[in-house]
């Protein structure tokens, strides 16, 4: 396999895929959205805000929904800013730092007495880290919760950065990295993303580079680890038959005697592409091509946010009846809208006649970007999509993490109480207008044969 990139204007996307704003009159059926049916009459977010509250305790932000007498508690330490925190020279280091923290163990706790400790109670205990933020996530059952929580504490407040388990992650990520172009799917969007967010912090990518990766020491991350643990930097949220005052009095007890800090939230700063349009390839010697276009879209608690959403969800049910279904041009195609301060939508595509493919995808955005989507057509994406959300709402775990993105990304964690409701009042007008304004200027990954 021999890597081609390049970066260059092509024609072909500014002719099918600029922002259109024609006016034309639509058929009558097309003009009404259709009627809410009774799947509609009840907002998951609501009920998931029952029992919610946000306090402070000993200066730690915490928001907490008490769900008495469930079986199950979640709970997540989040550390603000992620590739906000990073810059060209440190890309990879906080990544390593916390996935060092959770599988080392602590001063007081070696790392395979805590792995036992944790089998035993049924524990799971793990870093995460994503674009905006990291952190340190932990589920349990509820009778567990008290020894669960003290290792939980233990371990990120004192954390013992075994230096052989060190070797073993940086030779877990050197693998990652090392391996990263023969995994076509994630690759196709490093080509994206590195096009869309040139110049901006998400070029930080938390997984690091080789050169960097290999060369953090043990004292780099303890040090780079010691300046994340500031009050200001942290948000605790919890879902599960915990108290408030049960909670205070841990966080008093632990992570409350962190140092206050000047942690100073992120602006989320325009970005551009460096070109109006643009590609970016990768040559391999594979039987099926990968593509993904991606654009500058609203971001969260943005008021064409729900409108966008709607809009690419129902753009992706009409790209898999159309290319998938009835041309047989590809096995996965798709369209949607990530979720961060700085967002992006995307389209995105595997198929052994790329060219074919991708100009089905433009006829089907120029089609909407020029008519009112069917009412009928509409009403049933909100469905599919409502019942798909309540669905994903029923565990604990995922109440925690909704909770936590709105607060993290939307600014208020209120706000999933009226998230589906926003997604009920999209019209097709909305619709049109929204793929109109955004879905333009792509910047296209390219995974495949030269031909």
């Amino acid at each position: 396999m021999r890597a081609l990139y390049s970066v260059f204007l092509f024609a072909m996307l500014c002719a099918a895929c600029s922002p259109r704003h024609v006016t034309v009159k639509p058929c009558a059926e097309n003009t009404q959205p259709a009627a809410q049916t009774s799947a509609e009459t009840t907002d998951p977010g609501m009920t998931l805000l029952n029992g919610v509250e946000a306090f402070e305790a000993s200066g730690i932000q915490v928001i907490l929904k008490r769900t008495p007498g469930k079986p199950v508690t979640a709970a997540a330490l989040y550390i603000k800013g992620g590739s906000w925190n990073l810059d060209a020279t440190n890309a990879g280091v906080e990544s390593m730092a916390l996935d060092l923290v959770a599988s080392g163990g602590s001063v007081s706790l070696p790392r395979e007495e805590m792995k036992v400790a944790l089998n035993l109670m049924g524990t799971n205990f793990a870093a995460f880290t994503q674009r905006e933020y990291s952190g340190f996530a932990l589920k349990t059952i509820a009778k567990n919760w008290d020894a669960s929580f003290a290792i939980f504490e233990d371990v990120i407040l004192h954390p013992a950065f075994p230096t052989d388990e060190l070797e073993l992650e940086r030779t877990r990520q050197l693998e990652f990295l090392k391996g990263l172009t023969e995994d076509a799917d994630r690759f196709v969007m490093v080509l994206a993303q590195d096009l869309l967010f040139a110049g901006h912090a998400f070029a930080n990518r938390q997984w690091g580079t080789l050169e960097f990766v290999g060369s953090y020491s043990r004292e780099t991350l303890v040090d780079y680890f010691t300046s994340l643990l500031t009050k200001e930097r942290l948000l605790l949220v919890v879902v599960g038959d915990v108290t408030r005052e049960d909670l205070e009095a841990k966080v008093a007890g632990g992570l409350g005697g962190l140092p206050t800090g000047t942690y100073q939230a992120p602006v989320a700063a325009p970005f551009s592409p460096a070109q109006p349009h643009a590609l970016a390839a990768f040559e391999a010697d594979t039987p099926t091509s990968y593509l993904v276009a991606m654009f500058k879209a609203p971001a969260p608690g943005d008021v064409d946010y729900p409108a966008m959403l709607v809009a690419l969800e129902l753009l992706k049910m009409r790209l898999f009846e159309k290319i998938r279904t009835k041309l047989d041009l590809s096995y996965a195609v798709s369209a949607g809208l990530a979720e961060s301060p700085s967002n992006y939508g995307y389209l995105y595509l595997t198929s052994t006649y790329p060219s074919l493919a991708l100009n089905q995808i433009f006829d089907e955005v120029e089609t909407m970007q020029d008519w009112l989507v069917n009412g009928a057509d509409l009403d049933r994406m909100r469905n599919e999509y409502l019942t798909k959300s309540t669905m994903g709402l029923q565990s604990q775990t995922a109440q925690r993490e909704m909770l936590a993105r709105y607060e993290l990304l939307y600014g208020d964690w209120r706000l999933a109480g009226s998230s589906l409701s926003a997604v009920r009042a999209v019209t097709p007008a909305d619709v049109r207008r929204v793929m109109q304004t955004y879905v333009s200027n792509l910047q296209l990954g390219y995974y495949g044969a030269a031909s």
